[in-house]
């Protein structure tokens, strides 16, 4: 444990904290108990498909936890809303394709959740497939798009039965393709009905023999399923009161679990196929007439697979302000709005703007909010050195309620650009001070946030500093320097930024460079200076080698060792004697870790402390 010592404990969590006087940490002690087990989510629902509005049962049956842990229910419809009771009824009042999410809560960490796609379409006009078969063709049979057709025929230009009976062979079935299980049928009634008409729907095979769904007409609509494979015939009641004339098309729409009828285009009337057999699967359809009227006619059968209309999300498109852009105090800035959708146009769409201040750490929200499509927007300056900037957002709303959001950031117009930087004297003189002059111009209209400044010599840092830059202004700076380099060439470097805090409207100009030249001093280090003294450290921080110079009056016995921030000795070198003169006293920090080290030195009865930031 690393020496613990000052053990205490959380009053709240009663986990143990304490300090490892060896490694200088702070560790936690925490029992977790024994491990955890997630729960099993189960999903269902139904229906899963139909039109809007959609009413969605949903079951949470068979969910558990293997530790036998109390479960919580967490239910995300997918259009916003949700639920916590384990088995929800959920209405859908907007088209579209919904991930309906059940997450299961053991209360110890452990979750797991499940989803179900619904599908709740826009019902669209009716009928919204072609017509198969208008029979605007010579008097005779049906031909080869048809199957069971014996007892039907074209009879100019019409569809008729060629008898009276029930036998079955009344009721073709179009045989070219098998639909879906989504599906409609229709035609139109040429004359008065008189007798019973049928539109027969999912059969299983090219038969009214096999199960299927029958649509009767015989002055009422009634709906029966027939299930082939023992259950036989299941009325769905009540019939459906509507009267159909000559020309009035007679149709039916199958929907997931629903079958919708309709007359000339209008719904009359709704019926669950739950509990059939074949619910889920497709089928053949067909005309049929029993016991008619030898005089009745029918024209125009037509259906196939029904598609609903699915309302797809909107993007929400700003076409201005531009994202990056920049922005002046007192001068307009256009919100200008747009969106992108299949179902609803640009223009009927609704528009909500909302501008943000971003300030220092928090924000302020509304300082402008709209439902206009385009809108003006006047900035202010709230500048006060920490950053500023606006997140200027749009959220888009179709007709089917679906949403979408974007945004955007405008900037203070802020450019800080460095100036070149002059040295005096030039070429700089070793262990000596030296002048570095250069300027801080912001080419922006907007008070800068605080910028930081930083002038290096290679890898070594000579000045950094903070300021603030008002608008098109520009501040000058001159910095007397002590040069601890050895002679030679340098890149010089003067870097000026906001920090990456707001964007600029140049970011390619924050550094200027030119080569430093160092030159030995004025003094020799043979000379004999004056006083004994021992400069800062440099470069600190520093992730390679730091140094310091030491002047000597008269010969002296010279030490230098290096102790962590714990005072454990990390570095030292033996003592030896050096004669007066300026010496350059050096340790390798490479494969220090970082942090902040104590360089001390003695030479004879004098003794100096130097702190060091080692960085990686």
């Amino acid at each position: 444990m690393d020496s613990p010592v000052g053990m205490v404990a959380d009053p709240i969590s009663k986990d143990i904290y304490y300090v490892a006087i060896v490694t200088g940490k702070v560790w936690r002690i925490r029992y977790v108990g024994a491990p955890n087990n997630p729960p099993i989510a189960q999903i269902a629902a139904s229906p899963t498909t139909g039109t809007s509005p959609l009413t969605a049962n949903f079951s949470s049956a068979g969910s558990s936890d293997p530790d036998f842990d109390t479960i919580s229910y967490s239910w995300d419809f997918g259009d916003g809303s949700g639920s916590f009771d384990p088995n929800p009824v959920h209405v859908y009042t907007a088209s579209g394709i919904f991930a309906a999410t059940l997450t299961v809560n053991d209360g110890h960490g452990g979750y797991n959740s499940k989803s179900v796609q619904i599908t709740v379409g826009d019902p669209g006009t009716f009928p919204s497939t072609i017509v198969l078969d208008n029979f605007d063709r010579a008097n005779g049979a049906l031909g080869a798009n048809w199957a069971e057709a014996s007892g039907m025929a074209v009879n100019t230009n019409h569809l008729a039965a060629t008898c009276t009976c029930n036998n079955g062979t009344t009721s073709p079935a179009w045989a070219q393709t098998m639909f879906g299980p989504d599906q409609e049928a229709y035609f139109t009634f040429f004359n008065a009905p008189n007798g019973e008409y049928y539109l027969d729907m999912r059969m299983q095979g090219q038969s009214a023999g096999t199960s299927h769904i029958e649509v009767k007409y015989d002055g009422a609509v009634h709906i029966a399923t027939l299930d082939d494979t023992g259950p036989g015939w299941h009325d769905l009641l009540p019939a459906i009161t509507v009267t159909y004339g000559a020309g009035d098309r007679f149709g039916a729409r199958i929907y997931g679990s629903n079958i919708n009828v309709y007359k000339n285009g209008n719904l009359v009337g709704t019926r669950s196929l739950v509990g059939w057999q074949f619910i889920n699967n497709g089928g053949y359809i067909g005309p049929a007439m029993i016991n008619a009227a030898s005089s009745s006619r029918l024209d125009d059968f037509g259906g196939g697979n029904y598609i609903p209309v699915i309302n797809t999300p909107p993007t929400a498109i700003i076409t201005a302000p531009l994202d990056n852009s920049f922005f002046v105090e007192g001068q307009t800035m256009n919100l200008s709005g747009n969106a992108s959708d299949s179902q609803t146009s640009p223009a009927n769409m609704l528009y909500h703007w909302d501008v943000t201040l971003h300030h220092n750490n928090h924000i302020h929200p509304g300082m402008l909010v709209s439902d206009n499509r385009n809108d003006t927007y006047i900035p202010s300056n709230h500048e006060d050195g920490t950053g500023t900037w606006y997140e200027v957002k749009l959220t888009v709303t179709d007709q089917g309620g679906l949403k979408d959001t974007t945004s955007v950031l405008a900037w203070p117009e802020v450019d800080i650009d460095p100036g070149p930087v002059t040295v005096m004297p030039d070429p700089a003189r070793s262990i000596d001070r030296n002048t570095f002059s250069f300027s801080l111009r912001n080419y922006g209209r907007m008070l800068s946030r605080m910028s930081h400044w930083q002038l290096l010599a290679g890898a070594n840092s000579l000045a950094e500093g903070d300021t603030l830059v008002a608008g098109l202004d520009s501040l000058s700076m001159s910095l007397p320097i002590d040069v601890y380099l050895s002679p030679g060439d340098y890149p010089l470097r003067v870097v000026a930024d906001t920090g990456n805090v707001i964007y600029e409207t140049n970011e390619t100009n924050n550094v200027k460079m030119r080569t430093l030249q160092v030159v030995t001093g004025p003094v020799a280090v043979d000379d004999v200076p004056r006083p004994l003294a021992l400069s800062s450290a440099a470069p600190n921080p520093t992730s390679g080698h730091a140094r310091v110079w030491l002047t000597l009056p008269t010969e002296s016995r010279v030490a230098m060792d290096v102790h962590d921030i714990q005072g454990r000795e990390v570095w030292s070198s033996p003592a030896r004697k050096l004669g007066p003169g300026r010496w350059t006293l050096d340790w390798n920090a490479e494969t220090a870790p970082p942090g902040v080290y104590l360089v001390r030195v003695q030479a004879g009865a004098a003794s100096w402390v130097r702190r060091v930031a080692v960085v990686r």
